[in-house]
């Protein structure tokens, strides 16, 4: 909890979603104005799950059975230990973000303190995309993305 009320801390008020409209009558919806390069960028994830997410759900499942395995999320962040899991945690953190189609991965990595907060971040990330992608799928959200254009353009051709 406090983890996505810091997270939220970060981002700045502009590229908050506004309220835009909210109709009632069926069909009802709610239509939010988002800042376009992030809403296609969030796109372009939730798309790539829906069309192929067996590699992101499969990467995932090995940080899982890593951590669990090794029983980290029980280990204080002062052990010693931590270095014998950075290559691993690493490599999987980075496969588990290009299977998700995103860039800056190795900044995003470095940038946390150590390897293992970078890949339950990821999989936060991930859970919060796939509910995102099931709502996608479902019909109840429509995000914009260059995923399903290119993947028409290619099909058509």
């Amino acid at each position: 909890m406090h983890f996505t009320r810091e997270i939220l801390g970060e981002i700045p008020y502009e590229y908050y979603p506004t309220l835009d409209a909210i109709q009632f009558a069926s069909p009802g919806y709610i239509r939010y104005s988002l800042d376009t390069p992030t809403a296609i960028e969030v796109g372009n994830t939730v798309a790539r799950l829906v069309h192929d997410g067996k590699e992101a759900k499969s990467i995932d499942s090995e940080i899982y059975a890593y951590v669990r395995t090794h029983k980290l999320n029980d280990v204080e962040r002062s052990d010693a230990s931590w270095p014998q899991h950075n290559r691993e945690l690493t490599g999987l953190t980075y496969a588990f973000l290009k299977s998700l189609g995103l860039t800056k991965i190795r900044q995003f990595i470095s940038a946390s303190s150590i390897p293992f907060q970078a890949a339950k971040m990821s999989q936060y990330f991930y859970r919060r995309v796939q509910k995102l992608a099931e709502f996608e799928v479902d019909r109840l959200i429509s995000l914009p993305n260059e995923y399903d254009n290119s993947s028409q353009a290619e099909s058509a051709t």
